[in-house]
């Protein structure tokens, strides 16, 4: 049976897939690249040789008292990617009775680690996600230790036995990597990718506001806002249309304009999301056709995006409805802006009366 996981690519938290994991109840904190490489003093790559118990007792755990196991594990060093380092280092974390949804470290786990602290006294930098993925051959990286933080992600995706799980863990890590490290190794990486990775490759440049694969996003768009992915036994669904919301470049407004046009009303959704927070008065004409359009969100964000691209001859306060006040009162609405448009030039092609 295959095991679902969806994603949100609207907030882009990553969830960390350190393996192996025991089940979690408790929700775990999103992942950040970029925050957990500025807060390690420690990053290497290896492999947890050993895992023992210290102690078993009550400790102070995240400001309160809780019964737990103090662990210690080895971890062997094979690459220093930020900090200082011998061949092996130790770190110590706690195993709690009660689910907090720290992570489970195992012996024979490899993977990047994130530690803080002093040599003898090292601890994860965040138990909920001690690692990340890594490949065990070495990898070609120079620069800052975000850099090379970023190389490693980097050689996963051009990692000849990388599997598709490896592969959509690297690319939504890049979610959470500055744009600019991010938009170089992607749009490198993205058109070498097999269908569905190299979607999933576009919509996170489209996150960072990079248009260089939209045509492919575009295409998946057309046939769903959601993007199933399969591979070895686990199952994705990611809600592609989320990422629209990013784009602020007005070279997509031809795009978004056609997407505009899609049977999926939760495309057309983000799509004028998208428009709205364009914002030129090149999307007047696709918000003001979204006027007609059968699904009330679509007609309401419409409304948003028309009253901030207006100027100033638009009382703001009288025209940007909340979603209470355009439900109440939405034929209100509608009035003005279709006239509004109308007085603009825009010819509207109306659907239904609504």
């Amino acid at each position: 049976m295959l095991r679902k996981q969806t994603a949100f690519t609207l907030i882009l938290a990553v969830v960390c897939l350190l393996l192996p994991q025991t089940a979690r109840a408790t929700p775990v904190p999103g992942i950040n690249i970029s925050k957990l490489t500025e807060e390690a003093s420690l990053i290497v790559v290896g492999e947890v040789t050993s895992v023992q118990e210290e102690e078993n007792g009550v400790f102070e755990i995240g400001g309160e008292l809780r019964k737990a196991r103090r662990m210690l594990a080895v971890v062997r060093v094979d690459r220093v990617i930020k900090g200082k380092a011998e061949t092996e280092v130790a770190v110590r974390f706690y195993k709690t009775d009660d689910s907090l949804g720290f992570a489970t470290v195992q012996a024979n786990h490899f993977g990047m680690f994130f530690f803080r602290g002093p040599a003898e006294a090292l601890t994860f930098v965040s138990p909920y996600c001690p690692s990340i993925l890594a490949t065990r051959e070495g990898c070609a990286r120079r620069g800052s230790p975000l850099e090379c933080v970023v190389a490693e992600i980097d050689c996963i995706l051009k990692s000849p036995v990388a599997t598709g799980r490896d592969l959509v863990t690297a690319i939504e890590y890049f979610r959470t990597v500055p744009a600019a490290n991010a938009i170089p190794v992607l749009k490198a990486a993205g058109p070498h990718l097999i269908s569905p990775f190299n979607v999933l490759a576009g919509s996170v440049l489209l996150q960072h506001n990079d248009l260089s694969m939209l045509p492919l996003v575009e295409k998946s768009l057309q046939k769903s806002s959601k993007l199933p992915v399969q591979s070895e036994g686990t199952s994705w669904e990611f809600v592609l249309s989320a990422v629209l919301i990013h784009i602020k470049d007005p070279a997509a407004i031809p795009a978004m304009s056609r997407l505009m046009s899609s049977p999926d009303e939760q495309t057309r959704r983000d799509a004028a999301g998208a428009l709205r927070n364009i914002g030129t008065e090149a999307v007047i004409a696709p918000l003001s056709q979204a006027l007609y359009d059968e699904d009330w969100e679509v007609r309401w964000k419409a409304v948003m995006g028309l009253a901030g691209v207006s100027g100033p001859d638009e009382d703001d306060e009288a025209w940007y409805p909340s979603h209470p006040e355009f439900k109440n009162n939405e034929q209100h609405y509608l009035d003005h802006w279709r006239e509004w448009a109308r007085k603009k030039g825009i010819e509207l092609k109306i659907k239904d009366k609504l």
